[in-house]
């Protein structure tokens, strides 16, 4: 959501819903407090790893690779970083602000994609803790209690390729023509 209102919905999941009770009879609420107390039934929040280091990252390269000619230089500059940014930490919003706007039908994709992951991850069996953000960091740090951990390079080079596949397709379908070209287009349609 453009507007951080993603955290109302991301909370209670995080922190309320679901309880384990350990061995010592300590009570614990939510997936992260879940999954590090070492409940098995905890940690099915993973399949934010899959779009959030490999799938929006990849979007970041296609609409890098997609970039008009004389932009290129500048788009790569900002798509690097966000992917970087992205890949490490899970913070996706330089890339998701990046198309949300300008070609909505790219943000349904990925939204349907995003979930898609959860799903994925909850049937194969994967699970990885993370604390807000899906990134390489939580990925290393939070993974004492994980299950099937080396699947997610696999899922998520299938995820990238996904994304890159998509992306560009989408990308030129729905780029704005910018005021420089569209008038350099009607002189060429007027003069000739």
């Amino acid at each position: 959501m453009p507007f951080g209102l993603h955290h109302i919905w991301n909370v209670p999941f995080q922190m309320q819903v679901g309880e384990y009770v350990n061995s010592a009879g300590q009570v614990f609420h939510g997936d992260i407090p879940r999954y590090m107390a070492g409940d098995p039934t905890a940690g099915m929040l993973s399949g934010g790893f899959l779009f959030k280091m490999f799938g929006l990252p990849a979007a970041a390269i296609a609409i890098w690779h997609t970039a008009r000619p004389e932009n290129r230089v500048k788009v790569g500059g900002i798509m690097i970083s966000a992917a970087l940014t992205a890949f490490l930490t899970g913070i996706t919003e330089p890339i998701e602000f990046s198309f949300m706007f300008v070609a909505p039908i790219l943000y349904v994709i990925h939204a349907i994609l995003a979930g898609l992951a959860f799903v994925i991850c909850i049937l194969l069996g994967m699970r990885d803790g993370t604390s807000f953000s899906h990134g390489l960091i939580d990925f290393i740090v939070l993974s004492g209690n994980s299950s099937k951990l080396y699947l997610f390079p696999i899922i998520g080079i299938l995820y990238a390729i996904t994304y890159y596949s998509i992306f560009p397709f989408l990308n030129r379908e729905t780029q704005p023509e910018n005021p420089r070209a569209r008038s350099r287009r009607e002189k060429r349609e007027t003069s000739g």
